[in-house]
């Protein structure tokens, strides 16, 4: 059996490694605040993640963008954990509305082997509220995000 705390370390670099910045905001996150979204699922989100696996938990920020001329989206994402860690990552994802008012965001990203394989990230999007859950073979989680005041 892994010891919890070698999950948690693992969990930790998945997010750091790959994207670790001094940057508290995801690419285009000042353009996205001072534009109206152009679709109801784009733009600045902002909240927080939780782990299941460790109960660790952290400020989040994203910005979703639509592919140009349709297709995939890019979701970009950063982190912050343990106060003063932060990082990045983003999920292209596809964006689709079962019913009106409602977009289901899915999409996954392979991290490689020792991050965990397979990402999966799974969403709705209700009006100003964005609601997902994560997983891979290392961690899985929530991200409760709404949107943010202004810049």
């Amino acid at each position: 059996m892994i010891p919890r705390s070698l999950i948690s370390a693992a969990a930790v670099a998945v997010c750091a490694l790959p994207g670790l910045s001094c940057s508290s905001h995801p690419p285009g996150w000042r353009a996205a605040l001072s534009h109206a979204p152009t679709h109801p699922a784009a733009g600045a989100w902002v909240g927080t993640w939780r782990s299941r696996a460790t109960g660790h938990t952290g400020i989040l920020r994203c910005v979703a963008e639509p592919a140009p001329g349709g297709g995939a989206w890019t979701l970009h994402y950063r982190a912050t954990w343990a106060k003063i860690l932060r990082g990045g990552y983003s999920v292209d994802c596809d964006v689709t509305s079962p019913k009106p008012g409602v977009w289901e965001v899915r999409g996954s990203h392979d991290l490689g082997r020792f991050f965990g394989g397979t990402f999966t990230h799974t969403g709705t999007v209700t009006g100003d509220s964005f609601h997902a859950e994560y997983s891979s073979s290392l961690d899985s989680g929530v991200m409760e995000m709404t949107r943010p005041a202004g810049p």
